[in-house]
């Protein structure tokens, strides 16, 4: 998912191989962990590449056909790191708070 492509590429995939796609699930695996300091710009981009763009990308690619049919349903799996952040978890806890906000 943290290719730009990706989960436009998936959903095409889906939808080859199973018809109409009604409900997307967008559950991108974690980064890696590690504070704060300990996080560098690479690590960095390759979280949100692959938690938060990733999943707005896969949104972006499956809500047209979906609001075209009238139904559909995108379910977005974070973390409990949402609501209260996880310690050693800097990356994660960032890009899966950036989901459920744009979301």
């Amino acid at each position: 998912m943290s290719d730009r492509a990706g989960p436009a590429h998936a959903l095409a995939g889906a939808e080859d191989a199973l018809g109409t796609v009604d409900i997307v699930v967008a559950n991108a695996g974690g980064p890696p962990p590690g504070p704060f300091m300990g996080s560098d710009d690479a690590g960095w981009d390759l979280a949100v590449q692959q938690n938060l763009l990733g999943t707005v990308r896969l949104m972006r690619a499956a809500l047209p056909a979906m609001r075209a049919r009238g139904w559909g349903r995108i379910v977005t799996i974070t973390s409990t790191s949402v609501r209260e952040v996880i310690d050693g978890l800097a990356l994660s806890n960032a890009t899966r708070a950036g989901v459920a906000g744009a979301v």
